[in-house]
């Protein structure tokens, strides 16, 4: 199964709050801590580790030409390996949030072959009541206030997809719809009125879900044609 992120990118990030250099052992215990990557189903991860080090460090016989980000701190054979100064953030940087969401449903679709039991189990011995915070950045659009109300006002109170009213209404009595771009903005769409609906929060989440093309098709249809 694929890693979360790239493995040289979570070596460096390790690497960076141990202070910059490490023994392997070290290594391995903060990226254990830090509980990123997948561990479950790549037993031989930290194989992966010393072989993503070795290949993008000079200091290695297995360099393979390319970015050369780790350096080995006191000699070969010691172990201990160090980020050179160009690769080495000035300051601690968030996690990328996509990072998390890979992470998560890389382990939602794990538990997808679990038995009721097996399930109980995974669940008791990753339960935990206080959860770690992190912070990450994310890539944020721009929106229009003003297309968004277009599209809610347009929608006349109701979903443009399933067609009911909205399921309630918000404090200052309006009917609550999420505006939604029939074109994610993340997938090149435009913030404009003909690629913006309104729908209720059931068949928001339904169209993030699954996307099907049936439904962009007649949201398409709405928005371009103002109804």
């Amino acid at each position: 199964m694929a890693q979360p992120r790239k493995w040289r990118e979570e070596i460096i990030d390790a690497l960076c709050e141990l202070g910059g250099q490490a023994h392997y052992d070290e290594i391995f215990q903060k990226i254990q801590e830090r509980r990123i990557m997948d561990f479950e189903e790549n037993q031989n991860w930290t194989a992966a580790v010393r072989s993503t080090i070795e290949r993008f460090s000079s200091d290695s016989d297995a360099f393979a030409g390319k970015e050369d980000i780790f350096y080995s701190a006191q000699g070969k054979g010691r172990g201990i390996w160090g980020v050179r100064e160009p690769y080495r953030p000035r300051e601690s940087r968030p996690l990328p949030q996509d990072v998390l969401r890979r992470k998560y449903r890389g382990d939602e679709r794990r538990t997808k072959n679990l038995s009721d039991a097996q399930l109980r189990e995974k669940a008791l011995s990753k339960q935990t009541k206080q959860p770690k915070g992190r912070t990450v950045s994310t890539n944020a659009y721009d929106r229009n206030a003003f297309v968004s109300e277009y599209a809610k006002r347009r929608a006349k109170g109701c979903c443009q997809l399933c067609g009911k009213e909205a399921p309630f209404t918000d404090r200052e009595g309006a009917p609550y719809l999420e505006t939604h771009h029939v074109v994610w903005l993340s997938r090149g769409g435009s913030d404009t009125i003909d690629n913006t609906v309104a729908l209720c929060p059931n068949c928001h989440r339904k169209m993030h879900v699954l996307n099907r093309v049936k439904d962009r098709e007649a949201l398409k249809a709405a928005a371009e044609s103002g109804e």
